[in-house]
């Protein structure tokens, strides 16, 4: 029986657990035709609309939610479709505590993008590019701290006096 010397003599002297596992298995599904699956980033719009006797009362404010999904697919057009189900999936209506309706409406899908490479701590999951005349411009799409999207959140809440329900979509329960 011929054996593969060099192969043997590749791995004399290696530690075996240390062997790159996602590299083989990325290489047996080259040979096996099988497609990889990748990671996506899905920004899911949808919006709150709140009904008190059958007429809209948040006329002056409108709460939406940006999510930011982590999607798995073998392309961007099944990662299209997931999103959009998970968008869909949000949708829901319910009394809150004080008797007014409120319904979460699926707005669409923002944004699609690829992940590369591994997903960790600090790790840089995607990137932007574009253009500006002036450097100074770069800087004002910089927003204050305050103005994240986390602390106008609280801000809202307390600016309209709104009581935060604590709602958990469909999804989040199921995820939880």
């Amino acid at each position: 029986m011929k054996t593969n010397a060099s192969h043997q003599e590749r791995l004399i002297g290696k530690d075996l657990t240390k062997i790159d596992t996602e590299s083989l298995v990325k290489r047996k599904n080259e040979l096996t035709g099988k497609r990889l699956k990748k990671w996506y980033l899905a920004n899911i719009v949808v919006y709150r609309i709140e009904r008190k006797n059958n007429k809209i009362i948040n006329k002056k404010y409108c709460v939406f939610w940006d999510n930011l999904v982590l999607i798995k697919a073998k392309n961007h057009f099944l990662a299209y479709k997931k999103a959009f189900k998970y968008g869909k999936n949000e949708e829901d209506k319910h009394n809150d505590r004080n008797g007014i309706l409120v319904e979460w409406k699926f707005a669409g899908v923002r944004d699609l993008v690829e992940v590369f490479g591994p997903i960790d701590d600090e790790y840089e999951l995607t990137y932007g590019q574009g253009y500006k005349k002036k450097f100074s411009n770069i800087k004002k799409m910089i927003p204050k701290e305050e103005e994240l999207g986390l602390f106008q959140y609280e801000k809202y809440y307390k600016k309209y006096k709104i009581h935060n329900d604590n709602y958990i979509s469909k999804n989040r329960q199921r995820n939880l």
